[in-house]
């Protein structure tokens, strides 16, 4: 029983290196896709990161670029690649893909406001800002849902997060007179420092001053974003 007790024990501390292992590849998937010797990665591991949702990538092309290992070409959503890289990067090399995606794919840029019968992947749920990146996302969800523990993000959670009316205020901002019926994770950036600031509001923002009680609302300060 002793044994068994401390096998379990090491591997949820196992577990939790590789989930953060995994988010933080994710959260900064330059330094895996610009890694030299990226062709020589484990297929298995690299297969599992290009399935996640929270893959955070600049472009989807860039995913394309690295078509050495031709395994992983389903796994790229070509629809989330725009016309212009689409024509250039990709139809030259069409013969690589299925007759009937590179059909598709012309159908969807050509016609992008009609409904058509394809089954088009979403968008990864990445966090596009120069302040903040998925492991502030990570850590606000937990303030959110009250969890003691470090989320690791997963779709339910970026769903969350995704549904709360987002604002990123780089220096001097002003919400008066802002009306916002939602949800509301207000974001700022000290000029000149690291520092972000900001808060949680759970019922809705205005500019009426008065006043509405939640125990749910929180605030927040990090002296540098980049120390986590």
């Amino acid at each position: 029983m002793i044994l068994l007790s401390t096998n379990l024990s090491k591997k949820k501390v196992l577990d939790k290196l590789w989930n953060h292992c995994i988010q933080e590849i994710c959260c900064n998937s330059n330094y895996l896709f610009n890694y030299t010797k990226f062709i020589n990665l484990n297929p298995a591991i690299l297969e599992i990161i290009l399935k996640r949702d929270d893959l955070c990538i600049n472009n989807e092309i860039i995913i394309w670029e690295k078509r050495r290992l031709s395994r992983f070409i389903p796994l790229i959503r070509f629809y989330c690649i725009s016309s212009k890289d689409f024509l250039l990067k990709i139809y030259p090399f069409k013969e690589l893909l299925p007759n009937d995606l590179v059909n598709n794919i012309l159908a969807h840029h050509m016609a992008p406001n009609n409904k058509l019968n394809i089954n088009i992947q979403p968008p990864r749920l990445c966090v596009h800002s120069n302040i903040i990146n998925c492991q502030h996302l990570s850590i606000f969800a937990s303030w959110i849902v009250k969890k003691e523990t470090l989320i690791i993000i997963k779709l339910d959670i970026l769903f969350l997060i995704d549904s709360i009316y987002f604002i990123v205020l780089v220096g001097q901002h002003s919400m008066k007179n802002v009306i916002i019926k939602e949800q509301l994770l207000v974001i700022g950036k000290v000029t000149n420092s690291e520092q972000i600031v900001g808060g949680y509001n759970p019922l809705f923002w205005d500019s009426s001053y008065s006043w509405m009680s939640t125990n749910d609302s929180f605030i927040f300060s990090f002296k540098d974003r980049t120390d986590l």
